[in-house]
């Protein structure tokens, strides 16, 4: 089943260290592959960053068998130690996380799937080697790891107890089981659909903590439809049990794209877009984004709804002249509820155009006589961010518009006639937006969202490679900064770091070369 998967011999990396004219160190790493860049993560534990890792294979061989390693750094990007896996030759990395006690390691192997757990110290906690994945599974994992785009993740953290894992697997249709672990990687409960279901059903999890999980369940006929019906469950994180499930039918004339949880309070809150009463989001335009609240058990507190036309008209301004009110759409990236008892949100403007430059392109392709392009005739346009603060009364008092230069994203041909739902999550699986991360505060009031803006000047007019933008709420009036930085590729992201820095990461693809290094911030 993973013949296409094991194909693909990864790349033995190798690294070097440096430090910049500010005596910080940086990381150069040779012989990545953009899909390597995704090995790179943060160290996190009671929401304080402490360190970084990276997943590389090493250079022994033997046996059939051959040598990875988890490289461990501090905050300065020290080399700490390096935790040492053993597996096929061919074994590759899927995906890895880390809970803040334990990393959960995920590898696809000649027979099937290898998990492992493992300490920061190096200990191994957990294994289970070889397990059977499905057709669906396979070419799932075959796609992502055939692609250099970041993929949607498939194991989530449990607080610092345990993972989450989301799977599909073959049932009389497409059905999915939601697996629980702990660091030891002992079985603790699951969660699956229906192995009897007339329709193919999947999960993603939206959100989850050491308390609750969120899950996105998705409905249709077959493979090809464009006729989506999505619903949401909730989940103990301890017991597997579902604490409620949110009627298919009510949920037809809303979209979910995400979930936030007030654990402390036991509220839950979703966000997403309205249709009118009958319509759906296949084909017909939203009248707007809503923001729900509901209890532990399922019941709506509030159901907040701003509509495009009115209440959210004046957050559709964008920079590159073009009208482009109609078909605005914006994706929250964060939510986040104030000591103050007021609502914070973060968002980003999106919209679907007819690309010129996509249809240039796959005209000349066809006059050289060439095949598909595997790009589609559409792209996404990513303009500003916004921001709104509701009130105790769920209420919106404020809203603001922080520009930004727009950027175009290609879409690839299987997404012609997809969803614009569909295609926000792809946007947000493959890290396509601008946005970047948020951070809380150190007192716990109030967070601030990160985002990067491509070729702008900054605050002193200054032109500049890029700028790294910031969106502070929840600590009194909203405030807006902009970092300069100086990079020589298009292909970079920003990360947690320090306190007062900024991490950088630049690709080079043609190099095939990533650099890892600190900034400092201007906030």
């Amino acid at each position: 089943m993973l013949t296409l998967l094991l194909m693909l011999t990864p790349f033995i990396s190798k690294s070097n260290n440096t430090k910049n004219p500010d005596g910080n160190i940086v990381l150069q790493m040779e012989k990545i592959r953009a899909k390597d860049v995704r090995n790179f993560g943060n160290i996190i534990e009671k929401n304080v960053l402490v360190g970084y890792y990276y997943f590389t294979k090493g250079e022994k061989t033997g046996n059939g068998n051959a040598e990875f390693e988890i490289k461990i750094y501090d905050v300065d990007f020290n080399y700490l130690r390096s935790i040492e896996i053993e597996s096929g030759k061919n074994s590759q990395l899927i995906e890895m996380n880390y809970n803040g006690n334990a990393f959960m390691v995920m590898m696809a192997g000649r027979k099937g799937v290898d998990l492992f757990t493992f300490s920061k110290e190096g200990k191994q906690l957990g294994e289970i080697k070889e397990i059977e994945v499905s057709k669906f599974e396979s070419f799932q994992i075959s796609a992502a790891m055939s692609s250099d785009e970041p993929i949607s993740s498939s194991i989530n953290s449990l607080g610092d107890y345990g993972f989450v894992r989301q799977v599909l697997v073959s049932n009389k249709k497409m059905g999915y089981v939601l697996e629980g672990y702990n660091n030891k990687l002992e079985l603790m409960w699951t969660s699956a659909s229906d192995t009897k279901a007339s329709e193919l059903e999947s999960a993603d999890v939206l959100y989850s903590s050491s308390k609750f999980i969120g899950v996105l369940k998705s409905t249709k006929k077959n493979q090809l439809t464009r006729d989506i019906t999505n619903s949401f469950f909730f989940i103990d994180a301890e017991s597997g049990n579902t604490l409620f499930e949110l009627d298919v039918d009510k949920m037809q004339d809303i979209t979910i794209h995400g979930c936030y949880v007030d654990d402390a309070n036991k509220l839950v809150y979703l966000n997403g877009e309205y249709y009118a009463k009958g319509k759906n989001s296949t084909n017909n335009k939203s009248e707007g984004l809503y923001l729900m609240k509901l209890d532990i058990d399922g019941n709506v507190v509030k159901n907040e709804q701003l509509t495009w036309k009115k209440d959210l008209i004046n957050l559709t301004a964008t920079t590159d002249g073009a009208q482009t009110k109609e078909n605005m759409r914006f994706y929250i990236h964060k939510v986040q509820i104030g000591k103050d008892g007021n609502t914070y949100v973060v968002a980003e403007q999106y919209k679907m155009i007819l690309s010129a430059s996509a249809v240039g392109m796959k005209l000349l392709n066809a006059a050289a006589g060439g095949g598909s392009t595997g790009m589609s005739s559409f792209s996404i346009k990513i303009y500003n961010m916004v921001y709104m603060v509701f009130n105790k009364d769920f209420k919106l008092v404020q809203k603001e518009v922080v520009k930004k230069k727009f950027s175009e994203v290609y879409l690839p041909a299987s997404y012609e006639y997809a969803s614009i739902t569909m295609i926000a999550h792809y946007l947000k699986a493959a890290g396509l937006f601008d946005y970047q991360y948020s951070t809380n505060n150190e007192d716990g009031n109030g967070f601030t969202s990160y985002y990067i803006d491509i070729n702008r000047k900054g605050e002193d007019g200054k032109k500049n490679d890029a700028v790294v933008g910031s969106i502070t709420l929840g600590e009194g009036d909203p405030k807006t900064n902009r970092t300069p930085i100086d990079v020589n590729t298009r292909n970079i992201s920003i990360h947690p770091a320090k306190k007062n820095h900024l991490m950088v990461l630049e690709y080079y693809a043609f190099k095939k070369k990533l650099t890892v290094r600190l900034e400092p911030l201007n906030d």
